[in-house]
């Protein structure tokens, strides 16, 4: 290499390591000034990240304390909220022994049948009811003899009546007979005494012409009258029999050797008294009989019921508590278990003063559960305010302590299926 061309090299190389250097220069100062600003900004994004914290923190305590009055004034909520139910006590209602009881979790609901409770009694009295079955047969004993009896007196009086009929027949059939001998013989009579009116008429002529002595015309003369009172007499007799056979026709018996009836007759009567006092008795005895049975069955109602009763439990309920067990021997009006009477069920919630001074009996309220099921619709129908509500409850709404006013809600029957102590919260819409 030429010393020309070695010195043009190193001028291009030192005018090269001049340039460069200022360029590294440069770029280090540019590289610097960016990491002190990329530092700068990242401490500033620091420093409003904690203060929006601080900020959000500071918020939510405020609206944590104040939500509660702001929630009450905007929308009426209750502070707690319980399903409840009457709690319903059954007792025995006769002295005995528990028969059965039902399981402990036992619960009814709509169409179900509650469970059996039987109490039983063996040494109830039977007294009264042995007493009424006792007259009730006695009075079946009289009713059959009455019956008896009239039996006989209808067999003795149908003998009677046909005896009587056949008197009747005969007794018709002789006075007819006699009625027309009687008649024939007042003809006869008759005749007699016109003859001898006849004859007497003749003496009395010749009496008049001197032929006859006076007393032959005497004579004819008393055989004419004795012949006409003879015919008068038959006649009479006649007339009798008549009247006879007219009142047996009537049923009436007239005679020489009785005054009005025969025994036969006589006999029917006293046999006809007899049957109508004998029907008398037989209706009379009917009709205690009557008396009787309803009697016999209510003493018989009795006794079942003194002897073994069954419970009447609720319509829709769950057993409580149980407080005998099967076999005990318990009094009557003993206590013998609790019982939820489902029928009944009802919201017992307590609210804030200003949400409780607003609400009134008949507002609706809505409870909606806490286990996320559908909110139900409801009625206020007590507000007992700083008491806790009337009547015996499963729960005691006195048990709600964070707020002392108490409202009781009643929710449509069926609704909750008997869940008491089921929790939510009550909402009361404005009108």
């Amino acid at each position: 290499m030429s010393r020309k061309s070695a010195a043009t090299s190193a001028t291009s190389l030192e005018a090269d390591n001049g340039a460069r250097a200022l360029h590294r220069r440069l770029a280090g100062s540019f590289a610097e000034n960016t990491e002190q600003a990329l530092a700068g900004e990242s401490k500033w994004r620091g420093v409003a990240a904690r203060r929006g914290f601080k900020l959000a923190v500071g918020l939510a305590v405020v609206l944590g304390l104040g939500w509660s009055p702001l929630k009450a004034l905007l929308v009426p909520t209750s502070v707690e909220a319980v399903v409840n139910a009457r709690l319903a006590t059954i007792r025995s209602p006769i002295e005995g022994y528990v028969e059965e009881t039902p399981p402990a979790t036992s619960q009814w609901l709509g169409k179900a049948a509650a469970p059996a409770f039987f109490i039983a009694n063996p040494d109830a009295d039977r007294t009264p009811l042995a007493t009424a079955r006792r007259e009730a047969a006695d009075n079946d004993d009289r009713i059959e003899i009455n019956a008896s009896e009239q039996r006989a007196v209808e067999s003795a009086l149908a003998g009677l009546v046909t005896q009587v009929e056949q008197f009747r027949d005969s007794r018709r059939e002789s006075i007819g007979l006699r009625l027309a001998g009687l008649t024939d013989e007042a003809d006869a009579a008759s005749a007699y005494a016109e003859q001898a009116e006849a004859q007497w008429q003749r003496a009395r002529k010749l009496r008049a012409s001197g032929v006859t002595p006076v007393a032959q015309e005497e004579k004819a003369k008393v055989q004419a009258r004795a012949g006409a009172l003879a015919a008068r007499a038959a006649k009479y007799k006649a007339a009798e029999a008549e009247v006879e056979g007219k009142a047996l026709a009537k049923g009436a018996f007239v005679g020489d050797a009785y005054n009005d009836t025969p025994n036969s007759e006589q006999a029917v009567r006293e046999l006809r008294l007899r049957l109508a006092t004998l029907q008398a008795q037989a209706s009379a005895l009917a009709r205690s009989g009557a008396r009787l049975a309803a009697e016999l069955e209510r003493e018989a109602t009795d006794y079942a019921r003194r002897s073994r009763a069954s419970l009447a439990l609720p319509a829709s309920g769950r057993i409580f508590e149980i407080l005998v067990t099967r076999g005990e021997r318990v009094a009557k009006s003993q206590d013998l278990m609790r019982v939820l009477d489902c029928e009944t069920a009802i919201v017992s919630a307590n609210v804030e003063e200003t949400v409780y001074n607003r609400l009134r009996v008949g507002a609706k309220a809505r409870f909606k559960p806490s286990d996320g099921s559908a909110a139900i619709l409801g009625d206020v129908v007590n507000l007992t305010g700083a008491n806790a509500a009337p009547g015996v409850l499963a729960i005691s709404p006195a048990s709600l302590r964070k707020s002392p006013f108490y409202v009781s809600i009643a929710l449509p029957q069926g609704t909750l299926d008997c869940a008491v102590g089921r929790t939510g919260t009550v909402t009361f819409p404005r009108d």
